[in-house]
């Protein structure tokens, strides 16, 4: 089965990295409460914004999906029941969960409301797939471990709709069914609170397992120390029509705890890209890779999709990368024939070099002539303060809640 329209779905950790999301292009939206939703550290998500969330989406005519994909106790059970009684009032798109329980309070608290199974659940086979399908859910979020060869053949055995991730974070354990920051710190992976100790400098030369005398794993190390357990990050947009052919429906970008910078970024990149493939026209623009380069990465890897995990997916020096030296400067409120209201991100003075994330203004510098408000002349914005740039020349279509880069310094 082979579709010509592609969802292009975005993380919204907060209702201003919704907006962000939707205004890049994102199709759909997922977000939850932390204490159910894997991301345990999103202080300024609660049910007020959920809902606020799901009114503001719909007016968009677009979609958002609730996560409640955490591994639950019993002491999470009620929370749960409270959770799916306030979202069947509510009612976003679907609901995407990992655990059995989950669905089966589902059907019986929100039974209006679609179910997406999450990639938490490991989907890795076809019968697993189809036990779910059986279930009647309605979406299949692929395990990371699959490949583009093993999802046509998911497509062809399903009818159900299939999403599949197409940039982000990758985990080392099974689509995050991991133990080790629960062992390390008391904080668990699988209730939304990993510590990302998989990523930590470990200082060991090479891995021995006891009962094999003078066989040794190397372990890569450098002067920061060895990151043998940290994975590049994935990105796959190279290769969108090889999962458009196979039978993927949804693409999926990680990130709900990442900023705005990088998901206005990547949400323009891969929506762009999404656009080429429907039409037929798809190729990959060098602008595209340089993009996804600006802000930081871990390095960039094809995980499983393409086969085994190559053996350069893994980042051996801890280092983040980025060609282009720049911070999020704020982001626009209003557009005025000569200039621009921004509420700041970042401080910002007379004389600086600023860019517009904008179709075609990528990489078109302007400087900062001047800082005003309505009745003074500043010498500095600040963080959280809402002021007028006078730019060095003609302003183009640029948009309310378009991101602006302040740029430093070009890296070699």
């Amino acid at each position: 089965m082979k579709h010509n329209k592609y969802e292009l779905l975005a993380p919204a950790g907060n209702f201003e990295k919704l907006q962000i999301a939707l205004h890049y292009g994102a199709d759909a939206v997922y977000m939850g409460v932390p204490e159910l939703s894997l991301r345990g550290n999103m202080k300024d998500m609660n049910l007020d914004v959920l809902k606020t969330s799901i009114e503001y989406v719909k007016k968009q005519n677009k979609k958002i999906y609730v996560t409640i994909n955490i591994f639950p106790h019993n002491k999470d059970i009620p929370l749960i029941i409270e959770n799916l009684k306030f979202l069947e009032e509510i009612k976003p798109h679907a609901i995407i969960f990992s655990d059995p329980a989950v669905y089966k309070l589902a059907k019986k608290y929100a039974p209006s409301i679609p179910l997406h199974i999450s990639t938490q659940a490991n989907v890795t086979n076809v019968e697993s797939a189809k036990f779910w399908e059986d279930l009647g859910i309605e979406r299949i979020i692929l395990a990371r471990e699959v490949s583009i060869e093993e999802i046509k053949e998911f497509r062809n055995a399903l009818n159900c709709d299939l999403e599949a991730f197409v940039h982000g974070s990758l985990c080392i354990a099974y689509s995050g069914k991991c133990y080790l920051s629960a062992y390390m710190t008391n904080r668990s992976a699988n209730k939304g609170e990993c510590t990302n100790s998989c990523r930590w400098k470990y200082s060991v030369y090479y891995l021995k397992e006891e009962t094999r005398d003078g066989q040794f794993f190397p372990v890569f190390e450098d002067d920061r120390g060895t990151y043998v357990m940290s994975s590049k990050d994935l990105c796959i947009i190279e290769y969108l029509p090889l999962l458009a052919d196979a039978g993927v429906n949804s693409f999926k970008i990680e990130g709900r705890m990442k900023g705005i910078n990088y998901l206005a970024g990547v949400v323009k990149t891969y929506r762009e890209a999404i656009d080429l493939l429907e039409k037929g026209s798809f190729i990959v623009k060098e602008q595209w890779l340089r993009e996804l380069n600006l802000f930081s990465n871990r390095g960039y890897t094809t995980g499983m999709y393409l086969g085994e995990h190559p053996v350069n997916g893994y980042q051996h020096d801890g280092k983040s990368r980025n060609q282009l030296d720049i911070s999020l400067g704020g982001v626009v409120q209003q557009v005025e024939s000569d200039g621009v209201w921004i509420l700041a991100r970042d401080k910002i003075y007379p004389k600086d070099s600023i860019i517009f994330l904008r179709e075609g203004l990528e990489e078109e510098i302007y400087l900062v002539k001047e800082i005003r408000t309505s009745n003074k002349i500043m010498n500095v914005l600040k963080n959280g303060e809402i002021a007028k740039l006078i730019l060095d020349k003609e302003i183009k279509n640029i948009q309310p809640l378009d991101i602006i880069r302040k740029v430093k310094t070009v890296l070699k």
